[in-house]
């Protein structure tokens, strides 16, 4: 998407939330704002499209946050100590590469076990080699 779409779709959701906030404003101002019923038919509460309006502006603020500093690899890794700056991939690798050596670590563990109940019986018996 260009930027400038993107440009264009930030400033008409600004404008939006402006002309509601103003909306909500004068509409309390004059008290004409609360006298409708909700989809249940129950009156609202005084200030639910206040609270609307905060968290739609609220979500706003987040996105164009989000637009204007885009989480990426190397703010990560300027926020990272130096010996943390690895690679998805590179911390992958050495997760494989632990778990290999610890089931060779295990494989080997095992064979020895066989071989230690082995070598008793073998100096019981005193056979020959």
């Amino acid at each position: 998407m260009k930027k400038s779409t993107i440009r264009f779709r930030f400033a008409a959701a600004a404008l939006l939330l402006a002309s509601h906030w103003l909306t909500a404003i004068s509409a309390i101002r004059k008290g004409t704002i609360f006298a409708y019923q909700n989809y249940f038919g129950a009156p609202q509460e005084k200030y639910t499209l206040v609270l609307i309006l905060i968290l739609a502006t609220a979500v706003y603020f987040i996105l164009l946050w989000r637009h204007l500093y885009p989480v990426t690899d190397a703010n990560v890794a300027k926020s990272e100590s130096p010996t943390a700056r690895k690679s998805f991939s590179q911390k992958l690798y050495e997760a494989r590469t632990a778990r290999e050596l610890r089931q060779k670590a295990d494989e080997k563990s095992a064979e020895s076990a066989v071989a230690e109940r082995k070598k008793p019986i073998r100096h019981m018996l005193k056979l020959p080699k």
